[in-house]
């Protein structure tokens, strides 16, 4: 997580070095930092690459309003160590984190996530899946902490598939409204045997 930040920290500083190289005084001071940094973040992300563990954004898609807001003020303050802190919590709940299971909504098509051993596996109707999605063809079983997750296609390609969660069938609206862009519609935790409904 720490190292995340620090690539993109490095990337950014060896950018910014390529703007100011128009001044010529800050060009023969700052020449040899940059090339340090463009050493440094391509050796970083060549070591991050070998991690399978991905971390998405999609909660500060919906929350950048009030996180920017946060970080403005601690910058104002000049608490630079909140703006650390609140960058790495931004970090720590944007690592998959499960297992659970999600649904979202995606221009009016329903997806699935599930979430395992710190990876997402997204689920989509064959007749309507992306290339980065994994088909649903036909019934799919999932253990999720000692439940049996059943999945069964719906009787359109844009319905939400049936989800069966240890023989019961999760009361779910068939069809989703269509929306401009990505939103989560339900979220569900197993956690010790139990089943937690976030949303």
């Amino acid at each position: 997580m720490i190292l995340v930040a620090l690539y993109v920290i490095t990337t950014y500083l060896s950018f910014l070095g390529i703007i100011v190289m128009n001044v010529p005084l800050l060009k023969w001071i700052l020449l040899p930092f940059i090339e340090v940094f463009f050493d440094l973040s391509y050796y970083m992300g060549s070591f991050l690459s070998h991690f399978a563990m991905r971390i998405s954004l999609e909660n500060l898609l919906v929350l950048y309003v009030p996180i920017l807001l946060l970080v403005f003020l601690l910058y104002r303050k000049e608490k630079f160590k909140g703006i650390v802190i609140v960058i790495l919590l931004i970090f720590a709940m944007e690592i998959p984190h499960g297992p659970a299971l999600t649904i979202y909504n995606k221009f009016g098509t329903p997806y699935i996530r599930v979430t395992q051993n710190f990876k997402n596996y997204d689920i989509m109707d064959y007749r309507v899946a992306e290339n980065d999605m994994i088909s649903l063809r036909e019934n799919q079983e999932i253990l999720l902490d000692g439940h049996v997750i059943l999945l069964k296609l719906g009787e359109k390609k844009r319905d939400i598939p049936i989800i069966y969660i240890d023989g019961q069938e999760l009361n779910l609206e068939r069809n989703l409204d269509y929306i401009r862009g990505l939103r989560q519609e339900r979220k569900y935790f197993f956690i010790n045997k139990k089943i937690m409904r976030i949303k």
